[in-house]
């Protein structure tokens, strides 16, 4: 098998068993799929590093030592230190090295997989099917790998495998899984078809995703700066049917918390903050009089207020953006995270 078929099989490879579409760690794993033909100085990686290709050459037959299970054991152990730098690229170095050589098994003589035993692993039992380098249809397997390379690099910019599979069956309880998962790294979208609870409407419309608020239901905005309640509890005000998810451009999110002591919210100076903040935390309420909210059944309410005595009461936040406290006037006191949520330039 040829260097480049090699390249593009362990390429392929990476991008599948590891869900990755980085182009240097696919570069990663094409290199180190050169590794285990470095037992001939006639290929690729041997006429580089041609003292080793040659000391091995003399030692081992072709595609034996470097073209078995103990030799990806060994340079797994090797290799090892990098994963203090990247788990990502180590992953695809050792995936890109196995794949290097089992593609020969394919081949009309094999491999010793099994070395120090000399029995050779061959793939398929009919010696006819084998390919052999440099044969007509070497350039087809070449293409059908670059072609299902391209299929799974599609897959992955769109969230992986899982996602893809969850796109297809539309359930709100997959799409939940990876807005959990992969919510910390992406503006995350998603298109329901659905009914709105309180009018009974069907709805087919895009929101933006907020977060998870359970297993079942989504907290979601409207373009219009609503937000909803997506799913399938009894709470929701948007019954989800099928959803499908968008991923949206890259950010960085950062949170962190602040103590307010009988201050108003004006205090937080939220009007600095970027477009995605969002407020979360229980605080207490010492004069009540002047608190106008009233609760919406037809949306979320990320903001709800429980009286106690003396006119004095508990404010629930959970993610409130800086308008919907706008008007709260009265001082506060308790903890509050603050999350932001910045798209990388």
């Amino acid at each position: 098998m040829k260097a480049i078929t090699h390249a593009a099989l362990a390429a392929t490879s990476t991008a599948a068993f590891l869900g990755e579409s980085n182009p240097l760690v696919l570069l990663a794993s094409a290199i180190a799929s050169q590794i285990p033909d470095v037992d001939t100085s006639k290929s690729v990686s041997g006429r580089i590093l041609f003292p080793i290709s040659s000391f091995i050459e003399q030692k081992f037959p072709h595609r034996s030592v470097t073209h078995s299970f103990i030799a990806t054991a060994i340079i797994a152990v090797v290799l090892s230190p990098v994963l203090l730098l990247s788990r990502t690229i180590y992953g695809a170095l050792v995936v890109g090295y196995f794949m290097g050589w089992f593609g020969d098994v394919f081949t009309k003589t094999g491999v010793a997989a099994f070395y120090p035993s000399q029995a050779r692993l061959v793939i398929p039992g009919n010696p006819q099917l084998r390919l052999s380098t440099n044969s007509a249809a070497e350039p087809f397997i070449f293409v059908l790998l670059i072609i299902v390379g391209v299929i799974v690099l599609n897959i992955n910019s769109q969230g992986g495998i899982v996602m893809a599979f969850n796109q297809l069956l539309g359930l709100p309880e997959g799409v939940i899984e990876e807005v959990i998962s992969k919510g910390q790294n992406n503006i995350l979208y998603v298109e329901i078809i659905g009914k709105d609870e309180t009018t009974q409407q069907n709805i087919k419309d895009r929101f933006e995703v907020i977060q998870a608020l359970t297993s079942n239901d989504l907290l979601v905005e409207s373009q219009g700066g609503v937000l909803y309640r997506a799913g399938r509890s009894q709470n929701a005000q948007i019954r989800v049917g099928s959803i499908r998810l968008e991923r949206g451009p890259s950010v960085s999110s950062e949170t962190r918390q602040v103590t307010l002591e009988e201050q108003p919210f004006t205090d937080l100076n939220l009007d600095q903050y970027p477009k995605r903040t969002y407020l979360t935390g229980t605080v207490a309420v010492t004069d009540s009089f002047s608190l106008n909210l009233i609760p919406l059944i037809d949306r979320y309410n990320p903001v709800t207020f429980q009286p106690t005595r003396d006119n004095t009461g508990i404010l629930r936040l959970r993610s409130a953006r800086p308008q919907d406290i706008a008007t709260i006037e009265a001082d506060v006191t308790g903890n509050i995270l603050i999350r932001t949520v910045v798209p990388k330039e």
